[in-house]
């Protein structure tokens, strides 16, 4: 049984007794059907729909509407994104930008690295230190990590030990936001200061 997209409020199952064989290098194989992955109890189109609410509503909303629980909300979307993941993602990769965003209320942190040719993610890594980047490396290689060119950045002494480690030659760029944002803070730190000192005692 496989839960297809439902019509309003009524939901459709997909009925079929899927043949099976055995083979004596392999087992048990069971017939691969054109509307479902292995292994899921959902059509195609559903874990579709499913994926895209995930990317524009919380995952309540979206269980909600989909009528399935929070695990299996995380599982499809697992699913499609491993099956719509370009293998050659990481080839060709010349100059990239690495930063951090935050979720769960700034309690959890994800490193995302891009390729800035293509303009796409390549990589989305968990935490947000030096660990997290050398993974990143790690997949990478030694060769296509000698490829890199340039990578840009904010100022996180972690993410520069990391990039000095595994791709020297690298010229590292810090991105202009965090750079402006320094620079404003530097400028209100000092003109605090300067009403704190006029402000005071003759």
């Amino acid at each position: 049984m496989w839960r297809h997209l439902s019509l309003g409020r009524t939901v459709f199952w997909l009925s079929y007794a899927p043949r099976r064989t055995w083979c004596k290098e392999h087992g048990v194989r069971v017939e691969r059907v054109p509307w479902a992955g292995h292994d899921s109890d959902f059509t195609f189109e559903f874990e579709e729909m499913t994926a895209w609410l995930a990317q524009r509503l919380d995952k309540t909303a979206t269980k909600k509407l989909m009528g399935i629980n929070w695990r299996t909300v995380g599982a499809i979307v697992e699913r499609v994104v491993q099956a719509r993941l370009d293998k050659e993602r990481l080839e060709d990769l010349y100059l990239i930008g690495v930063d951090e965003l935050s979720f769960r209320r700034h309690h959890e942190y994800v490193t995302v690295v891009v390729d800035h040719l293509k303009k796409r993610v390549v990589r989305v890594g968990e935490g947000k230190g030096e660990k997290t980047l050398l993974s990143f490396f790690d997949e990478l290689g030694p060769e296509r990590s000698q490829a890199l060119t340039h990578v840009t950045m904010d100022m996180s002494a972690a993410y520069r030990a990391a990039v000095e480690a595994r791709a020297p030659q690298a010229q590292k760029v810090f991105d202009r936001f965090h750079v402006q944002k320094l620079a404003s803070d530097t400028v209100d730190t000092v003109r605090r200061q300067e009403v704190n000192l006029r402000s005071g005692p003759p």
